[in-house]
């Protein structure tokens, strides 16, 4: 054989009945077992594997773990924890105000949404045990206990009014009743155990019911049977009365002419033991018994005008024994049995997949298996809201609120609680992607049956690359692909095979996988966009015209064109771009996008794309140019969005769009823009958190699938009834100080009782806690309150005048429309603000007026008289006082002039002291100078002398050689040399030699001690021109130099000093002045470290000293510069820039020495006047004072810094100004 050595394969497939076996490679052998006929075709596996992979799938998924289960019902269950009086209930009913009111052994209790109130016998009932109630035209209730009839009002608040009761005393016969009714006319009709049927007249006079029996219906009147278990009457006000013994029909011709019809078992009813009796809206009469639900007929004869037809167990019922009958708003019917609940459902149901019962509806039955505490039903009730409220034996009551929504979760077999994406394959099955990997569900729904489910799960055993599943797509043959953290894949055979080797994408974490209309395969990887083709992979990058690497969302429009959503904004491929070598890409990061990082592309079935992301939903019409233009963004606060994250998003059958988010599923009204519904778990779904990533799609049955945080929900649309009624809203209180008015009367406050409290309640089941309320004061409020479930309202200090309160429901989760009330009370104005009160205050005003006035005359003229004698007094004691304060003024006078003259030498004493400061400073300096002069005048004084003699001598040489010139004549050589000889022996005599270099050096001496002299003399004359009492433009470096050259005078052998200059502008100051500032600083300085010095050498002698001091110490540091404002920053300026700001910086002067340091304890008075640390007479404490001043007057400030045996620093600030005078 051609195909041996190549490896094979061998399965059997069914394909029309006939087995073919199958095995090979590349090339396939088929045996036909039937015909025993051996065909060898050489064909390519690939088209052998697209021949049959839909027969081969399905039985792939054979070999898969199976869960199955039925759906469950979104039931809320009521116990004795909840405020039931007890867990056995018997009845329940709807008053026309809404509220549910359910019958007990304990009493009434009525419900409220929100709280349960039970009514007893201590409230006034004939007693606790309850049959029935039901609410006369009037909207009195009429309670059916077991000792008799119990009437009475429930105000919205609770209370009990207008009570009375009904027993025998008041005419009503002494029977064991069991049910009740009230006809049209007003009529009672009471139904007993062992009397029948009775009507009763019962007319209300002079407080009390007085009860007259006008017509009593028993067997001997040809009823059934004596022991009535059951009350109805038809659209056709025809009475229907059940019995233990079959069921009669009362027709009346006249008031009191009528006709009784008996059906029994012979007629078709299951029983003849009636336990029920309803009509649904289309007029069938249905009648429950104890074997079977029977149904109202055709009229076949005369003789035999009805006909039933029973339905039981063998028609889908869950029980034979049926105990109750409730008709939905939908018309359809619950029937509560002995084992459960059976729906006959009337309306078209939402699962295609349901045969339709050849009677005209569809049995559905639920059990605990869907959620109900207990089996065992003894009543049910559907209410206004569609709501359907079960009572059971021992477990309560339970409420279903919708079979809208279906939810599965991982408790109910799915593979992960996260899942995410979600796909619809060829056969109908839905595959959920999870975190854990993949659930296949089917559903089916069996005649009679509820919807069942069934999931097969897959993971790494499957094939698949990781269990983290972020994507599907599926190609035209079926064949799904997935994308996950560690690649894609493609479902064959049952398996997943990695397709392609993640080697070659641009990154292994996948997060998006589309095919386009050419086959092609797109993969969105967090590093770029992958197309992978049969020719191989093409990656495109940002460095393409991606707007982002991260690659969020692919999806395809109507077109064909790829629109793809990064972290960084959206783009597009066209579709004519998509088979290039090199696709364009357009990019749309133009497009003002509030947030760039999307979450969501979704494209309706109008052709616009909606954009989804964090705090953002934007419609783009790409129809047309995509630009701002057509970019609407959709404001989520005013149309109604509770949550701003958007998550996902599909359209229903009617146009609106699903979007779920971080909190709850929105449905929008695309055309107004609103959200007309909002969806919680508590309303049935798996979660309140919306998946991202496809997580939303519907179905071919026009099913709407979602994926949440906690599983996956199946809406159904078809069922989905609309409740068009409003919401009820009512005042359950009105208080004001703590006083409650009753809201039946017309209320009217006093003035003092301005804070009022009002209390409301709502009536909506279906949802509890998503009722919410808005409320308005008109009078009061300008706008409605912004909505919230808060059930009460405070208003304090209200003004007299007319309100009208107004309180509506805001419910957003279901159909209803908002109820609205309105309650209108007054507050009475004050006295001092009625009519009367400004009528009668002119009047009184005038006579008070009037008296005070005459009073007030006569008071006045008493008063005069004694001011009279008083002032008489008064001018004696003034004058008196006159003369003694002229005495005393010429005292003051006298010590205002000793004062003045007080002041005046202590001004001149103050100037006096200064100036001695200023001289003692001087007599510092000129001793200084003194010293400094001495030592090149005593130079010059001590070689003057031998300067002299050498000049005397040099003069006699001179002379002697002058005087052989002059007088004698060399005749010969001989005489000539004769004269140089004695010549050479005078100034051998003199030391010529010496005497010339000694000259010479005496001169140098003379030269040095001139110039130290005359640069003295020159510092002299720059201090001098500082002593100037104008302002003058000076460099402050100048005039700190000249300073510190006449300070060193007198201690250059003591003290160093160390200069850093910055650069400086002039500056306008008082120079003398400034200089006189720095040097008393810099003496000061002086005297610190001569001190320290001092102290350092007693130190040093002490043996016992524990100091550790440095006698060598005593520098000075000075350093400028220019800072900015008091922050002393220091600024890199050239003196340009701070010309052209100067009122904006400061020249810093520091001046530091590593002196003794100043006492701590003296440290705040240093700057005092006549504080000093001297001895006596060795100073007069004015020097730093002064200082002090002068640094002040130039609008400038002075710090110091201080640490015993450290030093001292003194840090002073002038600001840089053309004028003084500048602030």
């Amino acid at each position: 054989m051609a195909f041996v050595g190549y490896p094979y394969f061998i399965f059997s497939i069914k394909i029309r009945s006939q087995t073919f076996n199958t095995c090979g490679n590349d090339s396939g052998y088929f045996q036909h077992k039937d015909k025993r006929l051996q065909v060898i075709a050489m064909i390519s596996l690939s088209k052998f594997y697209r021949l049959f992979r839909h027969s081969i799938k399905p039985m792939a998924l054979l070999l898969i773990p199976i869960f199955g289960f039925s759906q469950k019902l979104p039931i809320r269950n009521y116990k004795n924890e909840n405020g039931l009086p007890q867990s056995q209930i018997s009845s329940i009913t709807q008053d026309s105000k809404g509220f549910i009111w359910l019958i007990s052994t304990s009493g009434l209790t009525r419900y409220d949404g929100v709280e349960f109130r039970t009514y007893t016998k201590q409230d006034g009932l004939s007693s606790n045990i309850g049959i029935g109630i039901l609410e006369d035209k009037s909207g009195s209730l009429w309670a059916l206990m077991v000792n008799g009839i119990s009437v009475f009002d429930v105000a919205v608040d609770g209370y009990i009014r207008s009570l009375k009761k009904i027993d025998t005393r008041n005419g009503l016969p002494n029977l064991d009743y069991t049910c009740m009714h009230v006809d049209p006319h007003g009529f009672l009709w009471v139904g007993s155990r062992n009397a029948g049927v009775l009507r009763l007249s019962v007319e209300y006079v002079d407080g009390t019911y007085k009860v007259n029996s006008s017509l009593a219906i028993g067997k001997a009147q040809g009823l059934a049977g004596d022991a009535v278990t059951k009350i109805f009457q038809d659209k056709e006000n025809r009475l229907w009365v059940g019995t233990e013994n079959g069921l009669s029909l009362i027709v009346f011709n006249s008031e009191t002419n009528h006709t009784v019809t008996n059906f029994t078992t012979r007629h078709g009813l299951g029983s003849n033991f009636i336990t029920s009796i309803a009509q649904n809206p289309a007029g069938e009469i249905w009648v429950g018994t104890k074997s079977g639900l029977s149904k109202l007929v055709d009229i076949i004869s005369s003789q035999n005008p009805y006909k039933f037809r029973n339905f039981t167990t063998a028609d889908g019922l869950m029980s034979n024994d049926i105990r109750d009958i409730a008709v939905d708003i939908p018309g359809n019917l619950w029937v509560a049995t002995a084992k459960g609940i059976s729906k006959l459902n009337f309306s078209e149901f939402a699962d295609q997949s349901h045969t339709a019962h050849k009677q005209g509806f569809i049995i559905s039955n639920y059990t605990s298996e869907n959620g109900l505490k207990n089996n065992t039903i003894r009543s049910i009730f559907a209410d206004r809201e569609n709501n359907i409220w079960i009572s059971t034996f021992g477990s309560g009551i339970s409420k279903i609120s919708t079979e809208k929504f279906h939810t599965l979760m991982e408790s109910e077999g799915l593979a992960g609680n996260t899942p995410g994406p979600l796909l619809e394959d060829l056969d109908g099955r839905i595959w959920v992607g999870t975190n854990n990997g993949i659930s296949i569900i089917e559903s089916r729904h069996d005649q009679n049956k509820p919807i069942r489910y069934t999931i097969r799960n897959m993971d790494r055993r499957s094939g698949l690359p990781h269990l983290n599943i972020l994507d599907f797509c599926r190609d035209k043959d079926g064949t799904v692909w997935v994308a996950t953290e560690e690649g894609s894949a493609r479902f064959d055979f049952g398996v997943f095979t990695p397709y392609p080797d993640k080697s070659l994408l641009s990154n292994s974490n996948t997060r998006q996988i589309e095919i386009d209309d050419d086959g092609n395969l797109w993969i969105g990887t967090v590093s770029g966009l992958n197309r992978v083709t049969e020719n191989g992979n093409f990656i495109l990058t940002s460095k393409d015209g991606l707007p982002n690497d991260y690659i969020r969302k692919i999806t395809k429009d109507h077109r064909g064109n790829l629109w793809i959503g990064t972290n960084n904004g959206l783009c597009r491929i066209d579709r004519e771009e998509l088979s290039k070598n090199v696709p364009k890409i357009s990019d749309f990061t133009r497009l003002n996008l509030p947030e760039k990082i999307i979450n969501v592309l979704y494209e309706d079935r109008q052709h616009d794309l909606w954009i989804g992301s964090d705090d953002a939903l934007l419609k783009l019409n790409i129809d047309n140019e995509v630009d701002n233009k057509n970019l609407t963004a959709i404001n989520l606060s005013e149309a109604g969005f509770k949550n701003t994250i958007i998550t996902c998003i599909d359209q229903d059958a009617s146009g609106h769009l699903w979007i779920s988010t971080r909190q709850g599923l929105h449905q929008f009204d695309t055309q107004k823009q609103r959200v007309i519904n909002i969806y919680y778990k508590s309303d049935g779904l798996a979660g309140n958190e919306g998946s991202l990533s496809d997580a939303m799609i519907v179905d071919k049955q026009g099913n709407m699938w979602m994926s949440f945080l906690g599983g996956v929900t199946r809406y159904f649309p078809k069922i989905d009834f609309e409740n068009r009624q409003s919401v009820p809203v009512y005042i359950k209180k009105f208080s004001a100080n703590n006083i409650t008015y009753s809201v039946d009367q017309p209320i009217e406050l006093s003035y003092d009782d301005r804070n009022v409290d009002i209390h409301f309640i709502g009536i909506l089941f279906r949802n509890e806690e998503s009722l919410q309320f808005q409320y308005q004061l008109e009078g009061f409020d300008n706008t409605w309150s912004v909505p919230a479930s808060t059930r009460q309202v405070r208003y304090t200090n209200l003004d007299h005048g007319r309100y009208t309160f107004r309180c509506s429901t805001v419910v957003t989760n279901t159909s209803n429309s908002p109820g609205i009330l309105e309650l209108t009370f007054s507050i009475r104005p004050p006295f001092w603000k009625r009519w009367w009160f400004f009528i009668l205050m002119p009047t009184f005003i005038y006579g008070l007026g009037y008296i005070f006035y005459q009073n007030r005359i006569r008071v006045i003229k008493k008063r005069n008289a004694d001011l009279e004698n008083r002032i008489h007094i008064r001018t004696q004691e003034v004058k008196k006082q006159n003369e003694e304060i002229n005495k005393q003024r010429e005292i003051l006078e006298q010590q205002k002039q000793k004062l003045e003259n007080t002041i005046r030498e202590l001004t001149k004493t103050q100037t006096d002291l200064i100036h001695s400061k200023k001289m003692a400073s001087l007599v510092q300096i000129v001793a200084g100078i003194a010293h400094e002069m001495n030592n090149p005048l005593a130079n010059i004084y001590g070689n003057a002398t031998h300067f002299k003699e050498y000049v005397v001598s040099l003069k006699q040489l001179l002379a002697a050689i002058d005087s052989e010139i002059l007088n004698n004549t060399f005749r010969t050589p001989e005489e000539f040399v004769e004269k140089k000889v004695e010549i050479e022996r005078l100034k051998a005599s003199i030391d010529y030699e010496y005497v010339l270099r000694d000259i010479n050096n005496i001169l140098v001496s003379f030269e040095k001690s001139s110039n130290r002299m005359m640069q003295i003399v020159k510092d002299l004359r720059k201090f001098s021109r500082l002593d100037e009492s104008e302002t003058k433009e000076i460099n402050i470096n100048d005039n700190l130099g000249n300073i510190v050259e006449l300070f060193m005078n007198q201690y250059r052998f003591s003290i160093k000093i160390a200069k850093n200059f910055a650069p400086l502008p002039p500056i306008l100051c008082y120079p003398q002045e400034l200089s006189q500032a720095f040097m008393q600083i810099m003496l000061n300085a002086a005297q610190a470290i001569l001190e320290y010095q001092e102290y350092a050498l007693r130190e040093i002698r002490n043996e016992d000293s524990v100091l550790e001091l440095d006698v060598d110490r005593g520098h000075i540091w000075i350093e400028t510069r220019v800072i900015q404002s008091a922050s002393m920053k220091n600024l890199e300026l050239s003196l340009q820039e701070i010309d052209s700001g100067l009122k904006k910086f400061f020249i810093l002067i520091k001046i530091r020495d590593d002196g003794i340091g100043i006492d701590p304890v003296m440290r705040d008075r240093i700057f005092d006047p006549f504080f000093t640390t001297r001895k006596i007479g060795e100073g007069v404490g004015l020097g730093l004072s002064v200082a002090y001043s002068i640094i002040e007057k130039h609008q400038g400030k002075i710090f110091f810094s201080s640490e015993r045996f450290e030093g001292t620093e003194f840090i002073i600030e002038l600001p840089i100004r053309n004028h003084l005078s500048e602030a």
